[in-house]
C-alpha cells in the first residue's frame, strides 16, 4: 500500500515539474536567441531591419569598435559593426532615423551576446565589415613611397 502511495506522489510531482517547465518555456520571446557560440558561422546568419537610434564610432563597450543601436520589431539591438575608419573610407554614414538592413548573426561575447554585422545596407549603399569567418575587416595600410620617411 505504501509503495502505491509513493509511486502516485512521485508521478504527480514529476508531472507537476514537467508542467511548470513547459509553461516557463512558452513565455520566452520567439526571436532567434543567441546560442552559446563564439565563432561566426554563415549558416546561422540572419537579416535584421530597423531604424538607427544611435551610432558610436569608438565604443567603450566591448567589443571595441563601432556600434550602432537599432530599433527593430524585436526591440533595441546593439550591433557591432567593426571599424569606423572602414566606414569612413567607403563614405558610408549612419545617422539617427536611417532605415538600415544588417546581415550577420548573434554571437556570445563575454557574459552576454551581440549582433555581429557582416554587411550593412543604408538605402542603395552597402559595405562589408566582416569576412565570411566573422573577422572584422580593417582599412588597408597606406604604403609610403621609398625615401619619404
Amino acid at each position: 500500500m505504501k509503495l502505491n502511495i509513493r509511486l502516485c506522489l512521485s508521478s504527480a510531482a514529476f508531472a507537476g515539474v514537467m508542467l511548470i517547465a513547459s509553461y516557463a518555456g512558452a513565455q520566452q520571446l520567439n526571436w532567434p536567441l543567441p546560442q552559446k557560440n563564439s565563432t561566426y558561422d554563415l549558416t546561422r546568419e540572419t537579416v535584421l531591419r530597423g531604424k538607427v537610434i544611435s551610432y558610436t564610432p569608438e565604443s567603450d563597450v566591448p567589443p571595441i569598435g563601432a556600434h550602432v543601436s537599432v530599433q527593430t520589431v524585436y526591440g533595441l539591438v546593439d550591433v557591432h559593426i567593426g571599424s569606423a575608419k572602414l566606414l569612413e573610407q567607403n563614405r558610408f554614414t549612419l545617422a539617427p532615423g536611417d532605415s538600415i538592413r544588417l546581415t550577420g548573426e548573434m554571437v556570445s561575447y563575454g557574459q552576454g551576446s551581440m549582433f555581429a554585422a557582416r554587411i550593412i545596407e543604408n538605402g542603395t549603399r552597402s559595405v562589408t565589415v566582416r569576412n565570411t569567418k566573422g573577422q572584422v575587416l580593417q582599412m588597408p595600410a597606406v604604403r609610403m613611397p621609398r625615401g619619404a620617411r
